[in-house]
């Protein structure tokens, strides 16, 4: 197993995702896992927060009208959020959602700001970067990064 808990058990079958540091390939004659051979276009969403990777996928949920397949990885080491999101913050398209704020952002413009909820939000600050808007909150599970090609 990779020290990024590339290979996981979700559902009782073997994912492998690819695009992940220190995956293996997919091998003949063996079961094929979830997420084998799948490419970026394969992917609807791909989620990053401190604690969890989210993918969804275009793939039709078995049972469940209208719902595409999603696979979550949340058992993954300390420090793996900030590491592949400096890997994938420029290279990947819109579909990369950050739910992390980028540290890296030196501010121009730095305003309060409040993201609404269901039922509550979060208050915090938006800064205006050179390439990007950072959304700081104190509850790390809130906090935002966009960039402006994908606004």
């Amino acid at each position: 197993m990779s020290p990024y808990g590339t290979d996981i058990f979700i559902k009782a079958r073997r994912a492998s995702c690819a695009s992940l540091p220190g995956a293996t390939p997919h091998r003949k004659g063996q079961k094929q896992p979830a997420l084998a051979h799948r490419t970026f276009d394969d992917i609807q969403e791909l989620e990053l927060s401190p604690d969890t990777l989210r993918i969804l996928t275009y793939e039709d949920s078995r049972w469940e009208l209208g719902r595409d397949r999603e696979y979550l990885f949340d058992h993954r080491p300390s420090g793996f959020a900030k590491s592949v999101y400096v890997q994938w913050r420029n290279r990947l398209d819109r579909r990369f959602i950050a739910d992390l704020a980028d540290n890296d952002v030196v501010a121009e413009l730095v305003i309060p700001g409040k993201r609404l909820g269901a039922v509550t939000g979060s208050q915090g600050a938006l800064a205006f970067g050179e390439d990007r808007i950072v959304y700081q909150s104190a509850r790390p599970e809130q906090s935002r990064t966009w960039r402006f090609a994908d606004v």
